[in-house]
C-alpha cells in the first residue's frame, strides 16, 4: 500500500424536513468528485455521524458510492465500546468503500496500551486502509505519537492519521518520525496555509460544526436545508450576517 496524500473531503450529511436528503447527498458527491479531491469521508464529525441511525448510514453510503464513481469513499467509525467499533467494521464490509476514518475511543479515557489494543483489534477486522483519527478535544484522550507510531509498526492497513492533536509541537513531531508509508493528514483547518482559505476558517468554526458549513453550502444551492440534528441547532443571527458575506465574496466559479 502506498502512503495517503492529498485532500480527503468530510462530508456533511444532509438533512430535509429532519430526514436524511439523500438528493443532496448525491448533488454533493457529484460535486466535490469534479474537483480533484482524492476522496470523500462519511459520516464522521462533520457529517454528524453519531445523530445518524444504521438505516439512514446505510442509505447515504450506498447514495454515495453511487454518485462517486472512482472517487475512494471512507466512512467514520466511532465508539467507546472496541466491540462495537470492531462489529461496525466487520458490517461495513460487505460494500465496496475504500477503507475506515476511526476516532480514538471517547469518554472512557483509555491509557497508551489500552488505545494501541483497541486499534489492533479494528484493524484485524479488515484489511483495507485505516486512517486514525487522533482529535482529543472531542474524545478526551490524546493518542501520543509513540503509540500511534506502534500501531502502524503492527498494522500494515494503517496508511494514514488525521492530526488533529491540536499541538503544533507533536504535529511536527510526527511529521519528523513517521515512516515514508504513513500519510500525515491535518485535521486541524487553521493549520492549512492555503492563502485563499486561511482567512474563512475562523468565521467557520466560530459556532459548532458542521452548521456553519451547512449554512454556507445551502446558500449555494448544494444543500436543500441548512438543517442539522439536535443538540446541533442553527447558527446565530450574528454569524448568518457573517456567513452570507463570506458566501458573496466567493469567486463566481
Amino acid at each position: 500500500m502506498t502512503r495517503m496524500r492529498g485532500v480527503y473531503l468530510p462530508l456533511v450529511t444532509p438533512f430535509h424536513d429532519g430526514a436524511v436528503d439523500l438528493e443532496s447527498v448525491a448533488t454533493l458527491v457529484r460535486h466535490y468528485a469534479a474537483t480533484g479531491i482524492d476522496g470523500i469521508i462519511l459520516l464522521a464529525t462533520t457529517g454528524e455521524g453519531p445523530t445518524v441511525d444504521t438505516a439512514e448510514q446505510e442509505a447515504v453510503v450506498a447514495t454515495s458510492l453511487d454518485a462517486a464513481g472512482d472517487l475512494p469513499v471512507f466512512v467514520g467509525v466511532s465508539g467507546n465500546s472496541t466491540r462495537h467499533v470492531t462489529a461496525t467494521v466487520r458490517a461495513w464490509e460487505s460494500t465496496s468503500l475504500a477503507g475506515y476514518l476511526v476516532v480514538t475511543p471517547y469518554y472512557n479515557r483509555p491509557g497508551g496500551d489500552g488505545l494501541i489494543e483497541h486499534f489492533r483489534a479494528v484493524t484485524g477486522e479488515t484489511e483495507r486502509t485505516v486512517i486514525v483519527y487522533n482529535v482529543p478535544y472531542r474524545t478526551g484522550v490524546n493518542l501520543s505519537n509513540d503509540d500511534l507510531l506502534q500501531i502502524a509498526a503492527t498494522a500494515p492497513n494503517v496508511r494514514a492519521v488525521k492530526d488533529s492533536s491540536g499541538s503544533i509541537v507533536q504535529s511536527l513531531d510526527l511529521l519528523q518520525r513517521a515512516p515514508d508509508d504513513l500519510g500525515v493528514l491535518t485535521g486541524e483547518d487553521h493549520l492549512y496555509f492555503w492563502r485563499g482559505l486561511a482567512p474563512m476558517i475562523p468565521t467557520l468554526f466560530a459556532e459548532s460544526n458542521p452548521m456553519p458549513f451547512k449554512y454556507c453550502l445551502w446558500k449555494l444551492g448544494l444543500l436543500r436545508s441548512p438543517e442539522c440534528r439536535l443538540p446541533l441547532t442553527q447558527v446565530s443571527t450574528g454569524m448568518v450576517r457573517a456567513l452570507d458575506a463570506l458566501v458573496a465574496a466567493l469567486p463566481a466559479n
